[in-house]
């Protein structure tokens, strides 16, 4: 979020706390005269100022319990019952609690019993500035509502610039690097023609591979939304590539896939990398290197898994792209799946494993 809606949401935030604690217990203090009361609380005894005070200490009470853990843990998690029933509990608490106070602080001041005596004289105009505290709770409470609606709308329209000009970004970065895919696909169809012809059948099988990857880094992954099975060929496809190029029995990878992929839908380019990243730090080439991939598909959530194991040999040719890097992922996933995903690193020495989850819901 830019430093301009940050100074704007904490003017907000200032403004507010002003009306909701500042602003009557400042009432209470101006000097504009004896005739300020808040039910037989005064001026002259004091009684107002005490008042006021625990008045606002339950408001702030109100205002940020709901914006801090009520709606963002109920409200927003669509936990209507629950969310309610708290609301009218701490309305109805504090409301009494405030009564409680009030009826304490009119014994202790001798209220309103004394008002003839600290006001001997006739009282042209009296002005109030009480009201009752369920009444009162219930302004904060609808002040809190817009106060955090505003905070996450603004937060939401950030986002999706972000995103906006990520995508942006990323359409120029594609730009600048591509290569005409027309003569690139029929290069790579002449040459898998060659090698079909002179009956090298490995070098024909990579080729084939890596145009399905291209074609798919070229044109789906450009959309938004592509099916599982879809990034699931494309994981596959990448696998046999890395097999092909390296010695028989140097690279083992174990791809497990368990659940339902139909009809499940996922954003391209989200699990990829993760095995990219697998086979770039996870191949040695001294011993059989083991990866282990695990794609779980259940009905709300998904889960994938890239294990692999740590060598102090990357799999990179000098001056090669690093690729899309563990961190753009993490902002990737930010931006596209907010709060509904997870993203764990798990390592010791020897292991290195990542575990993706994201809800489906």
């Amino acid at each position: 979020m830019s430093v301009t809606k940050n100074s704007v949401l904490l003017k907000l935030e200032i403004a507010l706390i002003a009306v909701v604690y500042f602003f009557p217990i400042a009432l209470g203090f101006i000097d504009i005269g004896d005739n300020i009361f808040s039910g037989p609380f005064n001026r002259r005894d004091g009684s107002i100022y005490w008042a006021l005070l625990v008045g606002g200490i339950f408001s702030l009470f109100i205002f940020y319990l709901n914006v801090f853990y009520l709606i963002p843990t109920f409200l927003s998690q669509r936990k209507f019952l629950q969310y309610w029933s708290w609301i009218l509990i701490m309305l109805l608490g504090s409301s009494g609690l405030e009564y409680g106070f009030e009826e304490w602080l009119k014994t202790a001041y001798s209220l309103p019993e004394n008002l003839p005596q600290l006001y001997p004289e006739v009282m042209r105009e009296r002005r109030d500035i009480g009201a009752p505290a369920f009444v009162i709770n219930l302004f904060i409470l609808g002040l809190s509502f817009i106060y955090r609606f505003t905070k996450d709308w603004m937060r939401h329209e950030s986002d999706k610039r972000m995103l906006r000009q990520e995508k942006q970004n990323a359409e120029l970065r594609f730009l600048h690097s591509q290569v005409n895919p027309h003569f690139l696909f029929n290069t790579l169809n002449n040459i898998y023609a060659i090698a079909r012809r002179h009956q090298d059948l490995e070098t024909s099988d990579a080729i084939e591979k890596l145009s399905t990857i291209m074609r798919f880094m070229l044109y789906e992954s450009s959309a938004n939304i592509i099916t599982i099975e879809q990034e699931v060929e494309h994981i596959q496809s990448m696998i046999e590539i890395q097999q092909l190029r390296v010695g028989e029995g140097e690279l083992v990878v174990n791809f497990t896939k368990r659940g339902g992929t139909d009809g499940v839908t996922i954003a391209p380019m989200v699990l990829i990398p993760f095995v990219e990243n697998a086979f770039k730090h996870g191949i040695d080439p001294k011993k059989t290197s083991i990866i282990k991939i695990e794609l779980d598909v259940g009905d709300l959530q998904l889960t994938f898994r890239v294990k692999n194991k740590k060598t102090t040999i990357t799999d990179t040719v000098p001056g090669e792209p690093s690729g899309i890097g563990l961190e753009n992922v993490r902002k990737r996933l930010a931006l596209i799946y907010p709060q509904k995903h997870t993203m764990n690193i798990i390592e010791d020495e020897d292991n290195f494993e990542v575990v993706l989850t994201i809800d489906l819901s």
